[in-house]
């Protein structure tokens, strides 16, 4: 009769059935395929009755991952300090230069009623809504 046993793998740890001519011998975990040694006495569980034990299973315990050399925490680079006060602000354009950002409008669109930046130039002008592709002025 089959029985269950639990791959002893820490990083696998999953059930499967085993057959009863097994016993005694070594199978492949179903999962990872790494060999589980079985033993081949009962493991004490009545024929039939499922157990959440390896039952019977045992294997030779893996290597133990070596452990990663302590660090230490590296320094955190030097910053040069805040400056004291805030740098002026750019002064206004002169009267004939452009202004560095030109300026916008909000439109909402009277299809869908989505809201746009358009440009202050444009007014008066047909504009097409990015969202529902209606033409408007």
């Amino acid at each position: 009769m089959p029985f269950k046993v639990c791959c002893p793998y820490p990083d696998c740890g999953k059930f499967m059935l085993v057959e009863d001519s097994d016993r005694g011998g070594s199978v492949n975990c179903l999962i990872c395929r790494r060999s589980i040694r079985l033993d081949g006495a009962d493991g004490g569980a009545s024929p039939g009755a499922a157990t959440s034990s390896s039952a019977g299973a045992s294997v030779a315990k893996p290597p133990a991952p070596k452990p990663a050399p302590a660090q230490r925490p590296a320094a955190a680079p030097a910053r040069p300090p805040a400056p004291a006060t805030r740098p002026p602000a750019p002064s206004a354009p002169a009267a004939g230069g452009n202004a560095a950002a030109p300026s916008f409008v909000v439109r909402r669109c009277p299809n869908c009623q989505n809201a746009m930046r358009v440009p202050a130039a444009a007014a008066g002008q047909a504009v097409r809504c990015p969202h529902c592709s209606h033409v408007f002025s």
